[in-house]
């Protein structure tokens, strides 16, 4: 089969429509349409490619359409699973990364920015091939990844509130993460110190009343409250004062805030029993090997599904847009590089159990640490990376196997090089 025989599809999605526009080997617009975002506009979709694929003489057909939000999800299902598509073609759906296509589209800088333009552009750059290993909707493992993806949303959206709570932190008690009286801002006794006492009121306590104020607070699990207490003496006395208009707009603020953070906490923990429940369905070597817990587990599985539709262990790798590349011209060679594209949820859970294993696991420890010594800067990003590399190799080869951890192999198996941490 010669590419003339193989008709492109581009897809630019929206929430109301979805344009169409079909190329052939050669790069010529065959067709342009609109059809809804809907089962109808599906449906009328088939019908207008199985029209041009007999017009044309196309056995293959490949369509792409970019992963913008969950814009695609129904009509790759749907193309995917359709009876008599697939049985008149062979018919190949590909969800891109928008990343992906805006790099190529910045090849033709003259072109406008109109939806038939953007699905010409999809369309083209299936026809220039190479492309990587597309989005799939796996029933099996699909709604593991719903949930494991949603606890990925729910543990940003954490991470930004803390951030939002400490910037306000800040007002109040300028010296309150310099000085750290707490391990944490976040637990009750530092929360409520924070957002319910004024500092002036606190300023005005003795070092014996402070101490038995977060006893109290606590339920007398700080550990040593007279320590804890010269510590929030020094907070207060080394931080700005805050003006009097902004004290009650600050204490709101981070009282919400807290409240905020508090109600990510719970949901995370209850998510976190149903993701459980739905991992146990799957009989999974992953939970043998030391310092990964379920829930890197589940979100490792999840992203993966199936290991068969990769090609090597070296896939997974570029898949999750793991790797520390050289950038080098002449006698300059930098040492901040530009992370791969690649699966963000992967690349998550993947080096999330990475920072786990490099304290956990022994062999694994032993490899960052090896890591961390051979660069000056950015030592630690480096090495939880390639550590995060080694170990997507060590999961397809488990998955794929059905096999669980064996220590001893892991530890007689090469180093990855150095270059790229991928091939």
């Amino acid at each position: 089969m010669t590419s003339t025989n193989i008709l492109y599809i581009g897809i630019d999605l929206s929430l109301g429509s979805n344009h169409v526009v079909a190329l052939d080997g050669e790069g010529r617009k065959l067709a342009s349409f609109s059809v809804g975002n809907d089962l109808p506009g599906a449906t009328l979709l088939v019908e207008r490619m199985l029209e041009l694929a007999k017009s044309y003489q196309a056995e293959k057909v490949m369509v792409g359409m970019e992963a913008t939000s969950l814009f695609w999800w129904h009509l790759h299902q749907f193309l995917s699973s359709h009876k008599k598509l697939n049985e008149e073609l062979d018919v190949s759906v590909y969800t891109l990364n928008p990343k992906l296509i805006k790099k190529f589209r910045d090849l033709h800088s003259d072109l406008d920015k109109t939806d038939p333009i953007d699905a010409m552009v999809i369309a083209d750059r299936l026809r220039f091939g190479k492309l990587p290993i597309s989005h799939l909707i796996d029933e099996q493992y699909e709604p593991l990844k719903r949930l494991t993806r949603f606890r990925y949303h729910l543990i940003k959206s954490l991470r930004t509130e803390k951030n939002y709570f400490l910037v306000h932190l800040f007002l109040k008690y300028s010296s309150w993460q310099k000085v750290s009286p707490f391990r944490s801002a976040f637990g009750v006794t530092a929360s409520e110190l924070i957002s319910e006492y004024d500092p002036e009121e606190l300023a005005q306590t003795s070092l014996e009343e402070l101490a038995k104020k977060m006893a109290d607070i606590s339920g007398n699990r700080v550990v040593d409250p007279n320590k804890t207490a010269q510590l929030v003496a020094k907070v207060i006395k080394t931080s700005y004062a805050l003006e009097p208009k902004f004290k009650e707009p600050v204490d709101v603020i981070l009282s919400n805030s807290y409240d905020t953070i508090h109600f990510f906490e719970k949901k995370i923990k209850v998510l976190d029993e149903v993701v459980e429940k739905e991992f146990n369905r799957f009989p999974n070597p992953l939970l043998s090997i030391p310092g990964i817990g379920m829930v890197f587990a589940a979100g490792i599985t999840a992203e993966l599904g199936s290991v068969s539709r990769f090609t090597g262990q070296s896939a997974i790798g570029k898949y999750a847009g793991l790797a520390w590349r050289k950038s080098q011209s002449a006698d300059f060679e930098a040492e901040e590089t530009p992370r791969k594209p690649g699966n963000q949820y992967l690349r998550y859970y993947l080096v999330q159990a990475a920072n786990s294993l490099h304290v956990h696991n022994e062999t694994y420890k032993q490899y960052y640490e090896r890591k961390v010594g051979e660069v000056p800067r950015h030592a630690h990003k480096r090495a939880l990376v390639l550590t995060a590399r080694k170990l997507a190799r060590l999961c397809f080869a488990m998955l794929r196997d059905g096999r669980y951890y064996n220590s001893e192999q892991e530890r007689r198996k090469p180093d990855i090089p150095n270059s790229t941490g991928i091939e």
